[in-house]
């Protein structure tokens, strides 16, 4: 069977590597220069810079590709485990969050006498939450079964009392505010504004505490560049500098997709791009799952603006490779964020990346990236830019003590992420992940109008983060192979 497979991301990636071992004919159409989607990178002056996640959590659902293949993840990339695992920076000081949860505990009862009871009893919860995860995380993309599952997570959420906010979830279990504060910063480095997320995703703590924070040797580049040595190695075609302008469907049916220089024709379409966009550009009015007023009304995760620098020196002493910079503002920035609305307050993430692998850095220097969440759908001047640069660099530097000595910059506005990745509103990271568009409850792996259509990566079933974009990848590989099946049969 041919299977064309629209963007080269990790879904991407993984779904066509999958489907090619299954004896299928696959190609990724890539519409940028390189694949890796939202894992981007930039390289310049001997800099290696990660645009896109830096945070490398529930490893063993890329072990488990890599081992359904045929291969070894270890033989293409090593891990460097961090500790501290990140570090919280405030106008007060900073705090360490250590690798292993009881030197974490000690932390958090430095922070707040008494603490520690509270915080392990939500390790606890988090780890029921992650075992609800993982035991109905991939749907088969049955209908009936579908619904099902739907029904049996909103059941399971509510008797947890875990439909609430990841907020509010901390508001009731922790009296820190300090600690509160701090663990809200670990989805919103995932993606994920704890004002709208769902207490479900207190399951990141359980991976996080138990598993560790990870980062590969040779930055997500080294992890694309391997996954896309493992698609090829399954007999994948990738076409980079591919632009698709138009998913073909005749009478309900898949017959292929249509480039600016090509028709490649097909019996399925897997999307692995933006699902809005898939959904109001490339599919015919006739045969869309959802209105244009869906994709409008949906709660969407925010913009972001990203900020390189390659500085002069060693700035390992003052951080470590992950590092949040927040202040007594922090909710209010998430409300913001919230609500669309622009705000004096700069909160940001800076990954030292050079940190955990000198190689990313010419000797002597340091790789910094900046990542400012932004509010989706707002437009930004070149003054306001420049003020955001010039009050992130201020804050970094009264942290470490000393002026940085940049030797070089790159500066990604928010409208990257739509020029990019044709990104709906430039949204970082998709849909956001709320109460109606939780894991099983957001927009389904196959389409409900056409045959031979399906959907992977963020916006879909499960949602945000590396091992729920191969997860829909493998969902759908599924999907493919059991239609393929039944084909036959008839």
């Amino acid at each position: 069977m041919k299977i064309t497979v629209i963007g080269g991301g990790f879904s991407g990636l993984a779904a066509a590597a999958l489907l090619s071992n299954q004896g299928n004919e696959v190609t990724i159409l890539e519409k940028n220069r390189h694949v890796g989607g939202r894992a981007d990178y930039h390289t310049a002056h001997g800099f290696s810079f990660d645009l896109g996640p830096t945070w490398y959590l529930m490893g063993q659902v890329i072990d488990d590709l890599f081992r359904e293949l045929g291969e070894n993840r270890e033989n293409y990339y090593d891990l460097v485990r961090l500790d501290p695992m990140f570090r919280v920076i405030t106008p007060q000081g900073y705090r360490d969050v250590k690798a292993g949860f009881e030197d974490s505990l000690n932390t958090f009862e430095k922070m707040s006498p008494g603490s520690s009871e509270d915080v392990t009893k939500l390790l606890v919860e988090s780890r029921r939450a992650y075992e609800i995860m993982s035991s109905k995380l991939q749907d088969d993309g049955n209908q009936s079964e579908s619904i099902q599952l739907r029904n049996w997570a909103y059941n399971q959420l509510k008797k947890f009392n875990l439909l609430r906010s990841y907020h509010g979830f901390l508001k009731q279990s922790l009296k820190s505010q300090e600690i509160k504060d701090l663990l809200e910063t670990i989805p919103m480095q995932l993606g994920l504004n704890p004002v709208l997320l769902p207490a479900f995703h207190i399951f990141w703590l359980a991976s996080l505490f138990d598993d560790g924070l990870w980062y590969p040797v040779g930055g997500f580049k080294k992890v694309v560049e391997s996954l896309e040595k493992l698609a090829l190695s399954q007999g994948v075609d990738i076409l980079c500098s591919e632009n698709v302008s138009k998913i073909n469907i005749n009478k309900g049916k898949i017959k292929g997709v249509t480039t600016k220089e090509e028709t490649f024709f097909a019996d399925s379409v897997v999307s692995a791009m933006d699902y809005a966009f898939t959904e109001t550009k490339l599919v015919p009015y006739i045969y869309r799952t959802y209105p244009k007023t869906y994709w409008k009304s949906a709660a969407y995760s925010s913009s972001a603006i990203i900020m390189n620098f390659g500085v002069q020196g060693n700035l390992g002493d003052s951080l470590a490779v992950h590092n949040v910079f927040i202040d007594e503002n922090w909710h209010d920035f998430c409300l913001k964020l919230k609500s669309k609305k622009s705000t004096d307050n700069i909160q940001f993430f800076a990954t030292l990346s050079s940190l955990a692998d000198k190689s990313l850095a010419p000797e002597g220097c340091s790789c910094l990236r900046v990542v400012l969440p932004f509010p989706t759908g707002m437009k930004m001047d070149i003054n306001r830019l420049s003020e955001l640069r010039q009050a992130v660099i201020e804050k970094i530097e009264r942290h470490v003590g000393k002026r940085l000595d940049i030797v070089y910059e790159q500066i990604k506005p928010p409208g990257y992420y739509k020029s990019r990745f044709n990104a709906y509103n430039s949204s970082a990271f998709g849909l956001a992940h709320t109460t109606s568009q939780n894991v099983v409850m957001r927009p389904p792996n196959k389409s409900l109008k056409v045959s031979g259509l399906y959907y992977v990566g963020q916006d879909t079933k499960p949602g945000v983060s590396i091992p729920f974009v191969i997860t829909s990848a493998r969902t759908v590989a599924d999907e493919i192979k059991k239609s393929s099946n039944h084909a036959r049969r008839r």
